[in-house]
């Protein structure tokens, strides 16, 4: 299994060629009966870090000849009977430790294909979204209330499972936002309250995040005659300012019925 850290795993064979030279040489002076060799199972363990697949089997095949020259050239202590059958059980050992590496790298790579191929479907669908989001905004005339391109970065942000970010977001503008408006329309009969202000640049931010740009051009504009204290002209936009509002809430309710329907 491919590790990140690609100079340790390199020096792998090396460091594992060197310990399991050590553990057979170890063998190789004691007598029969001890179990030196049963090392070779840890040393096993370190091929779980090697980029070759056929690593484990290739350790395994190496190790299981090395035991059995150990068998062969160790000083006579134990019955041989004994150490046979201790070596026998050493071997099924080394070789289950094998499978179940075998196994674990299998069901590791299954799952990175797995989540490769989830990302390879979302970035496809993403795609195809902003590609409808692009001919659709082809198709619309150039005074668009809403332009659904300010969506892309909310809709890239939704993760599978997870609940839809743009309806949520849709949702909460359509409740919070009326009463910035309502504040707005009664402001009229005393128009140098902070109403208008407050009101407009509340309503702002949060409808340049939803792609509103006609309604933020409109409080921005009523910002400024505000400030100017031409409270006449202001009288004469609120209007304007909530019809426009009102067009992006049919957008966005027309939006928020088909994502929750």
């Amino acid at each position: 299994m491919p590790m990140p850290w690609l100079p340790f795993s390199c020096g792998l064979p090396v460091i594992i060629t060197i310990l399991a030279g050590g553990v057979f040489a170890w063998d190789l002076l004691t007598p029969l009966g001890w179990i030196p060799w049963l090392l070779y199972v840890p040393t096993l363990l370190l091929t779980l870090w090697m980029p070759q697949r056929s690593a484990s089997l290739m350790a395994a095949g190496a190790f299981t000849l090395l035991i059995v020259l150990g068998g062969i050239f160790s000083p006579r202590g134990a019955p041989v009977e004994i150490a046979l059958f201790n070596r026998s059980k050493g071997i099924v050992v080394l070789w289950v430790a094998t499978f179940l590496l075998r196994w674990k790298e299998t069901l590791i790579r299954q799952s990175q294909e797995a989540w490769e191929q989830q990302i390879k479907a979302r970035t496809d669908e993403l795609q195809r979204a902003a590609e409808h989001l692009n001919n659709e905004d082809d198709k619309q005339p150039p005074s668009l209330s809403v332009d659904p391109k300010a969506w892309q970065p909310i809709l890239e942000a939704k993760r599978p499972g997870r609940p839809d970010i743009l309806a949520k977001m849709l949702g909460l503008y359509l409740r919070d936002s009326r009463e910035l408006v309502d504040m707005l329309l009664a402001a009229p009969p005393n128009l140098d309250s902070e109403a208008i202000l407050e009101s407009a640049h509340g309503l702002k931010p949060c409808s340049a995040m939803m792609g509103a740009y006609r309604l933020v051009e409109l409080c921005d504009q009523l910002e400024t005659l505000r400030f100017a204290q031409s409270l006449g002209e202001a009288s004469t936009l609120i209007p304007v300012e909530r019809q426009e509002f009102d067009r992006v809430c049919n957008v966005f309710s027309a939006e928020l019925a088909r994502r929750t329907s």
